[in-house]
């Protein structure tokens, strides 16, 4: 990797990263007590060109992209407990802010509609209900409940949108036509996906362990992970370039991973990575360090020659990461203090 990389921390911690289809820059968003920061990265040059302030909020979620009309949706509550949801544009402008009940929305660009969850009672159950929405954020269709937390992903390879449930241990599949396909069983309280999509596979981060749900609904699933050395899993993101998945583990390290089963190696970042997000533009892959208040930059290629490289990091500075087909050299100093 060439060029000089800056040591970014933040002193409100990292929580989640978005990456825009638009403007390809890396939305940070970050946790106060104040306001609802949002930092906006330039992914060519990882400086932060922009700090966007939302709505003050208790919890905000999801930002998604609707590659139809170029709008960026950015769901949030309120304090006063009243839900919105703020509309962006490509200059990250707000366009409008619509009082909404949903808590994420997906854009689905085979069908050009919208799913969301919105929160419902059923039975006396409290939980989520997914429906499809209009322009308007008008619900059109309801698909199913669940009574747990979910999080929504699409896959253009089989045009199938996959929804998530947290408790079932579970992934329901939603056709193109809003009726369900599947539920796909994997691992133990699933909170993160990420797909292939070269292949179609959704990696799928459990608690304990990484599942790998192929094209046509087939799960291959990983041995759970020494959590006494190596810590739970926290969220997953699938590198195109050398097509492996990058595991961000509780105790501060990535688990590399080629499929569910072949695990390649560690790699340390910083303490607690909450989020990460592959970039399919300059092959990098983001991680924000929760409680590092710091995020790492990744360029991961995996063969004979390899190198890792991560400029950013709180504690000290990774310098280079050398794997090769049997062993992982590290150059690692530490900062002082």
């Amino acid at each position: 990797m060439n060029g000089n990389y800056p040591i970014h921390n933040f002193t409100n911690p990292p929580a989640y990263l978005y990456l825009s289809p638009f403007n390809h820059e890396l939305y940070i968003q970050s946790y106060n007590d104040t306001y609802n920061q949002t930092f906006v990265m330039n992914t060519t040059t990882h400086q932060i060109v922009e700090k966007l302030y939302f709505p003050k909020s208790w919890a905000w979620y999801e930002f998604d992209f609707n590659t139809g009309n170029g709008i960026t949706y950015v769901p949030y509550n309120s304090y006063s407990g009243s839900k919105g949801m703020l509309e962006l544009d490509k200059n990250n402008h707000i366009v409008a802010n619509v009082s909404t009940p949903y808590s994420s929305i997906t854009y689905d660009p085979y069908n050009s509609e919208l799913y969301a969850y919105r929160g419902i009672v059923e039975n006396n159950v409290s939980g989520s209900q997914l429906v499809t929405l209009n322009s308007s954020f008008y619900p059109q269709k309801e698909i199913y409940f669940t009574p747990q937390n979910a999080m929504l992903e699409y896959n253009p390879v089989n045009h199938l949108m996959y929804s998530l449930n947290e408790y079932s241990n579970s992934i329901t599949v939603v056709s193109p036509n809003n009726t369900i396909v599947k539920n796909v069983t994997v691992g133990a309280f699933p909170d993160g996906m990420a797909l292939d999509p070269s292949s179609g596979s959704m990696y799928v981060s459990n608690v304990f362990n990484l599942s790998e749900v192929t094209a046509n609904l087939s799960v291959t699933s990983s041995p759970y992970f020494n959590i006494y050395s190596v810590g739970d899993l926290e969220a997953v993101a699938f590198d195109n370039a050398s097509h492996v998945a990058v595991l961000a583990l509780h105790s501060g390290e990535l688990a590399v991973m080629q499929g569910a089963r072949n695990l390649i190696g560690y790699i340390k970042v910083g303490e607690v990575p909450n989020s990460a997000v592959y970039d399919p533009y300059n092959h990098e892959v983001y991680v924000a360090n929760f409680d590092s208040s710091s995020i790492s930059i990744l360029n991961i290629t995996v063969n004979h020659t390899s190198q890792i490289v991560i400029p950013w990091i709180s504690s000290g500075i990774l310098f280079a990461l050398l794997i090769t087909d049997s062993w992982l050299y590290m150059n690692w100093k530490r900062m002082k203090g």
